[in-house]
Parts: C-alpha cells; structure tokens; sequence
C-alpha cells in the first residue's frame, strides 16, 4: 500500500464583520488580488516585513510626487530618533 503524501498546508477558519468583510473586498479590487486568501496571504508577508524592520530599530515615512515626506507610526512602535 502506497504512503499517503501529508498535507504541507494549513486551514484556518477566521470570522469577519460585515464592515471588514466589505474592506477586504474592497482592497481585494484594488489591488486585483485572484483571491481573498492570496490577499491575506501578501497582507502578512508585508505585515512581517514592517514587524521585523520596526523591531530592528527602522522607521516608515510616505513620500508624495512633490517629495515632501511624513514619517508613520506603524505598529505603535515609535521610529528611533
């Protein structure tokens, strides 16, 4: 009798209000994401990203086309100064 492959993936159940539900919708087409999955999916890698950088002393900033730039708080870790 053949081994059975095991399962490399992992199912989640998460429960979302009407009003979250309609934002990841929302962003889902903004972003053309194929699907909801693959947009929470990039959403924690980019979340990752920013925790590890933030811990690691970093800070954020926006820049607009006229170059002026604002520093963000992302987290509620305070830039170093």
């Amino acid at each position: 009798m053949a081994k059975r492959k095991e399962k490399t993936t992992k199912r989640i159940t998460l429960d979302l209000s009407e009003p979250f539900y309609n934002r990841l919708d929302g962003l889902q087409d903004l972003v053309g994401a194929d699907s909801k999955a693959g947009l929470i999916r990039d959403a924690l890698q980019l979340y990752e990203y920013v925790a590890k950088r933030t811990a690691a002393g970093h800070g954020f900033q926006t820049v607009n086309q006229a170059g002026d730039t604002q520093t963000i708080v992302l987290l509620g870790i305070l830039p170093p100064e």
